[in-house]
C-alpha cells in the first residue's frame, strides 16, 4: 500500500522538501539518541571502595605526620598520589554531567524541529507547545552551561575546599536538568497527541532534592563517613536518570518514526 506521503509527495513537490526535512529532522534525532552510548555512562560503585582505602590511607598519614613531623613534605607527596583514584572519579563525574546535557540540547533542538515540520504536513498548530519547548532550552542553554573539568579536578586537588563546590554543583543540576525535562516532555506529549501519536511514559524513578546544608553538616559531624554516603549519591542518581532517560527516548523514537512514514 502506498502511504499518503508518497502520493503527495508525487503530487506536490513543496511537500516533497518538506517531507525530505522530516525525514532528515528524524534522523538527526536517531543520531542523538545512539550517542548516549558516549555521553550517558553509567559509573561504577565499586569506585567507592577505592575511595574508602584512600580514605583509610589520608588517615594513617595524619597520624604519622603527628609522630614524625620531619616526614611532612614526603607524606604531601604520597598524599596528592592516593588521591588520584578520587580526581579520576570527580573527573568522570563533571565530564558526563557536560556531556549529557550538552547531548540532551541538540536532542530536544532537533525533536522540536521535528515536530514543527511534522504539524505543518498534518495541518495541526501545537505552536504554544513548542514555543515553550523553545523557552525551556533557551533557559537551559544559560543555566547548564560547562564545567571544565580538567580545571575544578586541579582546583580540588590544591585547595581541597572548592570540592565542595563541584559536589555542589554535581548534587544540584541534575535534579534542576530533570524538572526541566518533564517539563519539556510534557510539551512534547501535547504536541505528539495533537497530531494522532501516543504519548510519551512518564518517568518511573526521579532524582530526589537533597539538601546541599545538611549533607555538610553531616559529613563534618561523623568526620568525613557521611562523605562516602554522599559521594555515592552523586554516581547514583545521574546513573538513575540515564537509566529512566533512555527508556522514553527509546519510545520518542517510535512515536516520531510513526509521524515521519
Amino acid at each position: 500500500m502506498i502511504s499518503g506521503h508518497k502520493i503527495l509527495n508525487k503530487i506536490n513537490p513543496s511537500f516533497n522538501a518538506m517531507s525530505s526535512r522530516i525525514q532528515f529532522l528524524l534522523e538527526q534525532v536517531r543520531a542523538q539518541v545512539r550517542r548516549r552510548e558516549e555521553t550517558d555512562r553509567k559509573v561504577s560503585y565499586a569506585w567507592l571502595i577505592f575511595l574508602i582505602l584512600w580514605a583509610i590511607v589520608v588517615l594513617a598519614l595524619i597520624a604519622v605526620i603527628f609522630a614524625f613531623p620531619a616526614l611532612l613534605p614526603i607524606i604531601y607527596g604520597v598524599a596528592i598520589l592516593v588521591q588520584i583514584p578520587y580526581l579520576i572519579l570527580l573527573y568522570m563525574l563533571i565530564s558526563r554531567r557536560n556531556r549529557h546535557f550538552a547531548r540532551q540540547q541538540r536532542l530536544f533542538e532537533y525533536t522540536l524541529e521535528f515536530l514543527r515540520e511534522a504539524s505543518k504536513a498534518r495541518n495541526v498548530n501545537p505552536e504554544a507547545r513548542l514555543m515553550s519547548v523553545e523557552r525551556e532550552l533557551r533557559e537551559a542553554r544559560d543555566e547548564e552551561g560547562e564545567k571544565n573539568a580538567v580545571i575544578w579536578v586541579i582546583l580540588t586537588l590544591f585547595t581541597g575546599i572548592l570540592g565542595l563546590y563541584v559536589y555542589y554543583f554535581l548534587m544540584k543540576d541534575f535534579p534542576k536538568h530533570e524538572r526541566r525535562e518533564d517539563r519539556i516532555l510534557e510539551d512534547v506529549n501535547a504536541a505528539l497527541t495533537s497530531m494522532g501519536a501516543m504519548p510519551l511514559p512518564k518517568r518511573e524513578e526521579a532524582i530526589p532534592n537533597r539538601s546541599f546544608a545538611l549533607y555538610f553538616v553531616l559529613s563534618l559531624v561523623t568526620v568525613g563517613i557521611f562523605a562516602i554516603y554522599w559521594l555515592y549519591t552523586l554516581i547514583r542518581d545521574p546513573n538513575i536518570h540515564f537509566r529512566e532517560q533512555a527508556r522514553i527516548e527509546d519510545d520518542l523514537i517510535r512515536r516520531i518514526e510513526v509521524l515521519a512514514s
